[in-house]
């Protein structure tokens, strides 16, 4: 189920697989006691219009992102690589999965949407202090934080243009339109920058409705990842290929070149008013934090509130309150605020 088999795959395929006596072997010693204690599934892409079968693997360790380079990967993992695995009570003693795209994104989003939920309604804390618990969870939202930058530069770094599919060019091998199924191509492809580009922008806007349990430091992290998204975009369309597309489409006096340069001001428009967004947001990211952990009213009013407010106030705010996003970023804070409360309530 995990990797699809049919089309032109062996009917055969698991069966011959299985049936290695290398893939025993290592079968044979997973189960056993002692090293290895995982095993990883992965298969050959099937490429467009590929009539061979593909083969499947397996491999004790991983030292690439084999689930971004083959589609998909198939875990197994024991819960105690000390004993021999019962294979009466296997579904008991080994733990499988799959991972669909970047195990770092993978984990990053079991991590967010899984297991922080739990501990966070965690009622049970043992002979641990309410200033122990406090300070776990803050670690904990850094480092949920810290992974979720990670996961976006690493998706970031995927090529979002794609290039096109024809030989290298120069404005002096044009020669106006002397060649116009290359330059019918390359208005093809820019086209779809077009259409690209449009989209991320479209998609990146944010929806200024406001989700009861949204906090502030949703709103520094979403403007990071925009920030990340939209550079990684400008780079690419600051590269040497996309440059070289461009400047041959110039050569020939394209049509579309109107349409790029209007996308292209809209990207660098975007892409500066999400770099001045993220400055403005650094400078409360840290009581966006202290907000987030705190349980005493008396700090918050004292200490967090006018840190808030200082920061407003400056110039560098200015960006941030064009459009309403001042407004959505006050009532993450009143959220934050009706948390603190609670928290306070409770502990009394």
């Amino acid at each position: 189920e995990t990797f699809k088999f049919g089309g032109f795959d062996s009917p055969t395929l698991l069966e011959d697989f299985l049936s290695d006596s290398d893939v025993c072997d290592l079968l044979n010693r997973f189960l056993g006691a002692g090293e290895p204690s995982k095993l990883f599934f992965y298969c050959d892409k099937s490429g467009a219009g590929s009539s061979t079968s593909r083969r499947l693997h397996v491999t004790p360790k991983l030292n690439r992102d084999v689930a971004s380079q083959h589609g998909a990967c198939f875990y197994v993992l024991r819960k105690d690589p000390n004993w021999e695995v019962d294979l009466g009570e296997m579904e008991k003693e080994l733990i499988c999965g799959e991972i669909r795209s970047s195990a770092l994104t993978t984990f990053t989003l079991l991590l967010t949407e899984a297991y922080k939920p739990l501990i966070e309604a965690n009622k049970d804390w043992g002979n641990c202090s309410s200033e122990d618990v406090s300070q776990f969870l803050q670690n904990l939202e850094k480092f949920v934080g810290l992974l979720s930058e990670m996961s976006a530069v690493q998706e970031s770094r995927r090529r979002v243009l794609e290039l096109p599919r024809v030989p290298a060019l120069s404005p002096a091998s044009i020669g106006g339109s002397s060649i116009p199924s290359i330059i019918v191509d390359l208005e093809g492809v820019v086209s779809d920058w077009i259409t690209t580009i449009d989209r991320f922008l479209t998609d990146a806007l944010e929806d200024r409705s406001v989700d009861p349990t949204s906090l502030p430091l949703n709103e520094v992290k979403k403007w990071k990842n925009r920030l990340i998204l939209l550079t990684s975009i400008v780079e690419q369309v600051k590269s040497k290929d996309c440059s070289s597309v461009i400047t041959v489409l110039v050569a020939a006096k394209s049509k579309t070149l109107k349409k790029w340069k209007i996308v292209d001001a809209h990207l660098t428009r975007a892409y500066i008013d999400a770099k001045d967004k993220g400055r403005f947001l650094e400078g409360l990211q840290l009581h966006f934090e202290d907000l987030a952990i705190c349980g005493d009213p008396d700090h918050v009013i004292k200490v967090v509130l006018p840190g808030i407010a200082a920061n407003i106030i400056h110039p560098a705010a200015i960006s941030y309150m064009k459009s309403g996003y001042l407004g959505v970023l006050l009532a993450k804070v009143t959220n934050s605020l009706v948390l603190v409360c609670l928290r306070a309530v409770k502990s009394a």
